[in-house]
């Protein structure tokens, strides 16, 4: 395989738009690349088919009793998905 230059969110809002309601995001770590603040990155939030998300644990977290690792390596972008609703 060769490097793709392209900047990941980018690449992400770029597809979603070329296949409305059939890409799926599975975020195996942290949401860094996932989650876009806002502007042109919240319009792909009801053009995403569904997300699968590790991200949580009912009996405690694998970094701490309370956090799951990839929540805990990103929180700001964890907390900007979950505001946009979805990702």
């Amino acid at each position: 395989m060769q490097l793709d230059a392209r900047y990941g969110p980018d690449l992400i809002i770029q597809l979603i738009h070329a296949s409305p309601h059939e890409i799926t995001l599975v975020p195996v770590g942290p949401l860094t690349n996932n989650c876009f603040g806002g502007g042109e990155g919240s319009s792909i939030v009801p053009l995403v088919k569904e997300v699968i998300l590790m991200g949580g644990s009912i009996t405690g977290g694998n970094v701490n009793a309370a956090a799951e690792a990839n929540i805990y390596n990103d929180p700001e972008a964890a907390q900007m998905c979950f505001r946009l609703g979805g990702l």
